[in-house]
């Protein structure tokens, strides 16, 4: 897939995010603090970190990542259903047992049906996507699975798929820069779990620095 090496800007200016912590962080790395960002009135940052403790990543799936991204997107819904949303993951594998873990779970929940019923239209539906296929959506609430974390020995592999090959910086701004009101980052990695390459131009280095933002908001 071919990822555009292009502004999510028209003449330098950007105007998806609607509070400045969404796109700070690629304004600086990706765009070279180039991008006018319309200025938000609220403090604080609207990335939140949501830590998963007990990790069992393992054959291209984290388990315990899935159940809490159910959750949070539960809980989303029911403190504010009227929000559009997207589940993006950096692995198709995850993607595709979200998506399975979510039929079960609207089978027996019916905040979950009235949610799907109320945003079936193309531009409302919810979305779960994976890093390959995510460019070009955009939602006001994207919860992101970044997958990868300590496997059953509590080992961190430092090889995080598509992010650590050729373009994944590109993919991984991408993946970033598709929410417009709030991100949850649901995680089983810390940002000193990541080890890039130094010689490497892959996107490890700003996953790490992403990780490090989301845990300081600096």
């Amino acid at each position: 897939n071919k990822v555009l090496n292009t502004r999510d800007c028209s003449l330098g200016w950007h105007y998806r995010s609607r509070h400045n912590s969404l796109i700070n962080f690629s304004n600086k790395f990706f765009y070279n603090n180039d991008l006018t960002v319309f200025p938000s009135n609220k403090i604080g940052s609207e990335i939140n970190l949501i830590k998963v403790e007990n990790s069992q990543y393992q054959k291209s799936i984290n388990r315990p990542e899935i159940l809490k991204v159910i959750e949070t997107f539960k809980a989303q819904i029911k403190d504010d259903p009227s929000k559009t949303i997207l589940i993006a993951t950096m692995n198709k594998d995850q993607a595709d047992e979200i998506q399975i873990e979510l039929d079960k779970e609207t089978n027996k929940d019916q905040n979950i049906a009235d949610y799907l019923s109320r945003h079936n239209g193309e531009l409302e539906k919810l979305l779960i996507k994976n890093l390959e296929n995510v460019q070009g959506d955009e939602r006001d609430i994207v919860i992101i699975s970044t997958v990868y974390g300590p496997d059953p020995d509590g080992k961190v592999s430092n090889n995080f798929g598509d992010v650590s090959k050729a373009q994944g910086d590109r993919r991984l701004n991408v993946l970033l820069t598709r929410a417009k009101d709030k991100i949850f980052l649901v995680t089983s990695l810390n940002s000193s779990d990541v080890r890039p390459n130094p010689a490497a131009v892959t996107g490890s280095k700003y996953l790490k620095e992403y990780l490090q933002y989301a845990e300081t908001g600096k």
